[in-house]
């Protein structure tokens, strides 16, 4: 189960170490180009303030989940920090360097230069702001832009056993809306404008992890979540930070917002050309409660009939699904699309086939019949931060087709 304090505790300490290395590094570029120590101390109340400011508000978001002074700061100071980490290897060696040419010259007896020329001066000062800059800008860029432009992924499926009279059914998947990582309900209001203005969906899909960490960060978005207009149903199950927090108050409060919530469970959906079976399961790491939850939620169900099923992890498809359950398409989320990677490629930055245990992050997948579509996600979690992944709003086109191909 997430445990925010301790991925909370981790990251802290790695920052704290980067930030350290951060220091040092640019204290003695400061020292040699402005020899001056004012410049020093102010570098030195920056790195100090701000990493105080994660520190304080990080942990200040469970006591006070709704504030948004304490979230738009945390996200700010994410944006100051988190990009750093990337740098971690570039400040390791240049230190490192240092040290082995300070044991040279120590060794030899003799001082280390103090002072450059003023043309490498300059250089060096222009490489070294441009170097700790980048990253920062990348992802301030990323935070803003990416609130502000929601990505609309359009697929057609086809599926053998749909209803040729409800050709075009559109289905609208959203996930991991982590509202607890928002400052503000208007970057909701801008996806639920989006879904009931332009998309006009038959049904709405929405693969778990609506908090952080307490119930309580929903409440400025049940309005809205009960707004969202659909020709059938809006149906969604629980991730794991739903279950962490207290999946029967997440329910409760889901239900009052008119959303259907499968726990474990099946809804046979009539339409005008027949019955829509729609199959979710809370999230669980337990392998044996996963099959137990499966087992159970697939009881009963026809093959012959379409069938949609709702997982918050992708892992289960792999496991599972593809090969023992008639699902034709699963939906899921929890990955976040990786969350930071490289801009414009969907390249990853990190291992996260290891931290989700498949190699399907984001996008669209297929075996023999079935499909698999995980989706980027909404919000975030622990580190505020998207980079290279833009939340997303995926539209599904479904009708029948002859001959699969």
């Amino acid at each position: 189960m997430y445990n925010y304090l301790l991925v909370f505790s981790l990251f802290t300490l790695l920052i704290v170490i980067n930030e350290f290395l951060f220091y040092i590094t640019f204290r003695r570029f400061l020292i040699k180009l402005t020899n001056s120590d004012v410049a020093v101390k102010i570098l030195k109340i920056l790195v100090i303030s701000i990493v105080f400011l994660f520190i304080s508000c990080g942990l200040l978001r469970l006591r006070i989940p709704n504030y948004s002074f304490i979230s738009l700061t945390y996200n700010i100071t994410c944006v100051l920090l988190v990009p750093k980490l990337f740098l971690f290897p570039f400040f390791l060696i240049i230190n490192i360097f240092y040290l082995l040419k300070l044991l040279i010259y120590k060794f030899r007896k003799k001082s280390l230069p103090q002072n450059f020329s003023s043309r490498r001066r300059k250089l060096l000062s222009t490489l070294a702001w441009t170097g700790a800059s980048l990253p920062i800008l990348t992802a301030g860029v990323g935070l803003i832009y990416g609130v502000e432009n929601i990505k609309r992924r359009y697929y057609e499926i086809s599926l053998l056993n749909f209803y040729s009279e409800l050709d075009n059914f559109r289905i609208v998947h959203i996930s991991d809306l982590h509202f607890g990582s928002f400052s503000s309900a208007t970057a909701f209001q801008k996806l639920c404008d989006i879904i009931n203005f332009q998309l006009s969906p038959d049904m709405i899909f929405i693969t778990g992890d609506f908090v952080n960490y307490c119930s309580e960060e929903m409440e400025p978005y049940l309005e809205l979540l009960a707004s969202l207009q659909v020709r059938y149903k809006k149906f969604a199950i629980l991730g794991n930070h739903d279950i962490a927090v207290g999946g029967e108050e997440i329910e409760k409060l889901l239900t009052a917002a008119n959303i259907n919530v499968l726990r474990n469970s099946a809804f046979n959906m009539n339409t005008s050309a027949g019955i829509i079976q729609i199959v979710g399961v809370d999230f669980s790491l337990d392998e044996n409660t996963n099959r137990k939850n499966l087992a159970l939620a697939f009881d009963g169900i026809n093959e012959e009939l379409p069938c949609f099923f709702l997982c918050h992890n992708p892992e289960l498809w792999d496991k599972f699904i593809a090969s023992q359950y008639p699902a034709d398409i699963t939906f899921a989320g929890h990955t976040h699309g990786g969350q930071v990677t490289v801009p414009f490629t969907q390249q990853q930055i990190f291992p996260w086939e290891k931290v989700f245990n498949t190699d399907k992050i984001h996008g669209l997948y297929k075996q023999n019949y079935q499909y698999l579509y995980v989706n980027s996600g909404f919000g975030t979690t622990t580190l505020n931060v998207r980079i290279g992944t833009m939340p997303e709003v995926a539209i599904f086109d479904v009708k029948r087709t002859q001959h699969f191909i």
